[in-house]
């Protein structure tokens, strides 16, 4: 699944389960000072890992 790399959130949910996977998790990563949980559809995916056909994916909120 690493061809989701560089959607958007939005667009890499809609595909992964089209695709039939489940999404396990979604976890952000910022800088220290900008620490935030939250995330919406234009955050963008940095990486993605399959376990069986459930999707952990990481992303960070665009410039």
């Amino acid at each position: 699944m690493s061809r989701l790399t560089g959607y958007t959130l939005g667009d890499a949910v809609r595909q992964a389960e089209k695709d039939g996977f489940e999404i396990e998790k979604i976890t952000v990563t910022a800088p220290p000072k900008m620490q935030s949980q939250e995330y919406d559809d234009t955050f963008r995916v940095l990486r993605v890992t399959v376990s069986e056909n459930k999707l952990s994916i990481l992303v960070c909120k665009p410039l």
